[in-house]
């Protein structure tokens, strides 16, 4: 194929009517493949694409761009949803996945962030959660509408739920990533040109202390106050409303389009996904072929949604508007026929492939031991990488900052006065960490550990958890 904006070798797929597929082969980058809809009405909604930031989602996106799955006109859009902890060479990734997808291929490309309010709930001040749009350039006072890259949203999440996501309640992923795409898509999906202000006008933030405390109580929590107010000080200080944002400032491919599946959908000024009368829409995510876990669960959850007579988790089965696709999966792509295709490209995610290094670098979901990995390799990683590009201090690419994280935000049940129950734990020092409760892993431990041999030790006592960030 001929080489463009320096992309060869793009998989062929052909679009197919046909609803079934079947199971996918070893992956051939020589053969053409067909995509196959589940549903005739999908070709017609619009197309998401959730894009991780990470190798395994720029093959997908650029395999749908040069196969011509992706129609602006439709309202198709790639939504990246920032953190905030990510390496600086994941956002020099990005920006360089964005510029392509909006110059060449003429598609919308947004990047959000997870963001809380202020307004009234029940006569008392509180936060809310939301969504702001950024630019792909880095956040400063002369740049307000950049992202950010120094763990200010993530630790806004934290201050605002005053805990630490863990295994069983990763609210990072559901805040952060889940929640921040729906809240964007009811907006895009209103088919108008700018999102709606959502906050007080008082020109200033108007929970105080009082109005923290009386929440938390309404809700019967029973942390002391003094610890309750320390955990909610950096939420507080965070922007006490979102502006009115117009599309276009953030995407230059941003245009009006007009989809008539959409057509009646809106409430107001934004577009309901979820519930018997919501808009539809067909999702991409990246996972490939040896990810059959993560994909398997996509497909119950489509199955779940009501359209089938068999749901696989009754539990789950609810009106939802997203059906989710994994062309990657279906065609046979694995790990290694990612890293083949960027070997190919002129430009590639600069970090080590071998390393575990992108998606939130030291998330706890990895693993001890591919945290121990990177722990031990990340010195000779970055210097590898040009200057502008290496992970800074104190910010989510230094592991120091995540064991401040698990510090602050942790809860110490003895300090909070809990009663402890556990006769194991009562002789200790009750720690609810990123772990869970007195786990042998920490982050402080991490990095404390000066020496690989230790480091080893450390990485043996604990396995990778499922990372189910996009999912």
């Amino acid at each position: 194929m001929r080489p463009v904006y320096g992309l060869v070798d793009i998989p062929l797929l052909k679009v197919s009517p046909r609803a079934k597929r079947a199971a996918a082969p070893a992956f051939n980058p020589t053969k053409q493949y067909a995509f196959h809809y589940d549903a005739a009405e999908h070709r017609r909604q619009p197309h998401v694409v959730k894009f991780s930031g990470g190798r395994s989602s720029g093959m997908l996106l650029f395999t749908m761009l040069e196969n011509g799955i992706l129609q602006p006109e439709r309202g198709d859009v790639v939504v990246f949803n920032n953190t905030s902890a990510e390496h600086p060479a994941t956002y020099d990734f990005v920006r360089r996945c964005q510029r392509l997808t909006e110059q060449k291929y003429g598609v919308p490309f947004f990047w959000t962030e997870f963001q809380t309010y202020e307004d009234v709930i029940g006569g008392e001040w509180t936060r809310l959660p939301s969504y702001r749009l950024v630019l792909p350039s880095e956040y400063s006072e002369n740049n307000p509408d950049g992202y950010h890259c120094r763990g200010e949203v993530f630790e806004e999440l934290l201050s605002w739920q005053r805990f630490l996501p863990t295994q069983f309640q990763r609210i990072c992923t559901v805040q952060m990533k889940i929640t921040v795409t729906r809240e964007f898509l009811s907006d895009w999906f209103a088919m108008k040109p700018k999102t709606r202000r959502l906050g007080h006008y008082y020109g200033r933030g108007m929970m105080d202390d009082d109005s923290v405390i009386r929440m938390h109580r309404k809700y019967r929590g029973g942390t002391p106050d003094e610890i309750l107010l320390d955990k909610a000080a950096f939420v507080r200080g965070r922007p006490w409303f979102r502006p009115a944002q117009n599309f276009a400032e953030y995407s230059q491919a941003a245009h009006p389009f007009h989809n008539e599946t959409l057509q009646g959908k809106s409430i107001g000024d934004r577009v309901p996904l979820s519930g018997d009368d919501c808009a539809d829409y067909a999702a991409f995510v990246g996972f490939r072929a040896d990810e059959q876990a993560r994909v398997m669960r996509m497909k119950a959850r489509n199955f779940d949604r009501g359209e089938y007579e068999s749901a696989a988790d009754p539990h789950t089965v609810l009106p939802e508007g997203e059906y989710v696709y994994a062309p990657l999966a279906d065609i046979g792509v694995g790990k290694a026929d990612v890293f083949a295709f960027w070997e190919k490209q002129k430009w590639d995610l600069r970090l080590p492939a071998q390393l575990n290094y992108s998606n939130c670098v030291f998330c706890f979901l990895k693993g001890a031991q591919t945290l121990a990995e990177i722990t031990a390799n990340r010195e000779k990683a970055e210097e590898k990488l040009p200057k502008k590009l290496r992970a800074q201090p104190n910010t989510p690419a230094d592991i120091h900052w995540w064991a401040g994280m698990e510090s602050k935000y942790g809860r110490d049940l003895k300090r909070e006065g809990r009663k402890i129950l556990n006769a194991e734990t009562a002789g200790k020092k009750p720690f609810i960490g990123f772990w869970g409760i007195n786990g042998k892993m920490s982050y402080r431990r991490l990095a404390e550990a000066h020496t690989v041999a230790a480091l080893a030790q450390i990485g043996a006592e604990d396995s990778a958890l499922p990372c189910d960030c996009t999912d």
